[in-house]
């Protein structure tokens, strides 16, 4: 098996890099985000799937090292060998691997430890190859979620397979394991939330929002928490009379002020099971003020002829809590002094 990894792996190395310049000899099935090499040479058929790239975490690097994990199917004299190709694409790679190395992959929580054969290169040419069992490369497949520990002398370098990459192994297994032309079609794609949303909206005044998702919380798989901090204002009306000679107390106009409020929210989110969006539920906590200079002296005395009289919604000074629910880009938020607002949320970033 090691010898013809080996063969396979010198020959492909000739394929992939002529197939850039020629298309001769390889014939190739183009798959949304993949593609499928096919190498025929005598009696040893090689296929193998290219594209399925990788984010590798580790102790050595803050940022991720990137790399590929594709599936793979040699047959010679009628025997069929099922295996994963690891290729670093990565141009500062500190790691090294050798034969016999290990590649655990957790799918839906069970482990599969997978031996290291046929390693090669060094640094950004650095690849190795590991035998699976068919059945478990169907597994794959059909995961809801895999994870990747890579096992180096340096250390562990660990990935997790996106939704495409999972299709794209069940799509290799339905074609070349199962030998079916009815591959199944890509799952719907998973919600991915954003870093944080901005919102504004409108009732009894007019309020904005800006909110972080923190997910300090971790209480069950996709339960998060955000913060949040905002302003407002609500505007209140007033009528001013003024003092005449002889006439009394006369209607002089009609005024308006704003009762400004900083707003602070924490609340729990979660992704909707019925599509792409999720579902807030936050507390707030707002403090209102406003210039009291607007009715200087309201009683209409020798001083100060003049008076004010508020009409519908008194302004009001001091803390206040309320509630904040938002679905996908709908919110609303409403608080104990019946003030209240609706309006529209964006995710941050939007593109």
């Amino acid at each position: 098996m090691i010898n013809l990894i080996k063969l396979t792996n010198y020959l492909l190395s000739i394929i992939f890099t002529l197939s850039s310049l020629i298309n001769v000899g390889c014939q190739y099935a183009k798959q949304s985000v993949v593609t499928d090499y096919h190498l025929q040479m005598g009696n040893l058929e090689s296929i193998i799937q290219s594209g399925n790239w990788l984010r590798f975490s580790s102790d050595l690097r803050a940022d991720p090292f990137t790399g590929t994990l594709n599936p793979g199917r040699i047959t010679s004299e009628g025997r069929k060998y099922y295996i994963l190709k690891y290729e670093n694409r990565d141009d500062d790679f500190p790691y090294s691997l050798k034969d016999g190395d290990t590649l655990s992959l957790i799918l839906d929580g069970r482990a599969l430890h997978l031996t290291g054969y046929n390693t090669s290169g060094k640094g950004e040419n650095l690849s190795t190859y590991y035998e699976i069992d068919q059945w478990d490369l169907a597994d794959i497949g059909n995961a809801s979620s895999v994870e990747i520990i890579l096992k180096a002398e340096e250390g562990d370098l660990k990935a997790t397979f996106s939704k495409d990459n999972i299709y794209n192994y069940r799509y290799f297994v339905a074609k070349y394991i199962l030998g079916t032309d009815q591959i199944p079609p890509p799952a719907q794609p998973s919600y991915e939330q954003p870093t944080a949303f901005l919102s504004g909206g409108a009732g009894t005044g007019t309020e904005f929002w800006f909110g972080y998702y923190t997910n300090f919380l971790k209480i069950k798989p996709g339960l998060g928490d955000y913060l949040a901090a905002g302003m407002g204002f609500v505007p209140f009306e007033f009528s001013r009379y003024n003092r005449y000679q002889g006439q009394g107390y006369l209607w002089d106009g009609d005024l308006s002020e704003m009762n400004y409020s900083i707003n602070l929210m924490y609340g729990l989110t979660y992704p909707s099971p019925l599509g792409n969006w999720s579902f807030e539920l936050g507390f707030t906590y707002q403090y209102y003020f406003y210039n009291e200079n607007w009715n200087l002296e309201n009683t209409g005395t020798e001083h100060w002829p003049t008076y004010y009289e508020l009409k519908d919604h008194a302004p009001y000074k001091g803390s206040v809590i309320g509630i904040f629910i938002q679905a996908g880009g709908l919110w609303v938020q409403f608080n104990r002094i019946r003030n209240w607002a609706v309006g529209l949320a964006i995710p941050v970033p939007w593109w």
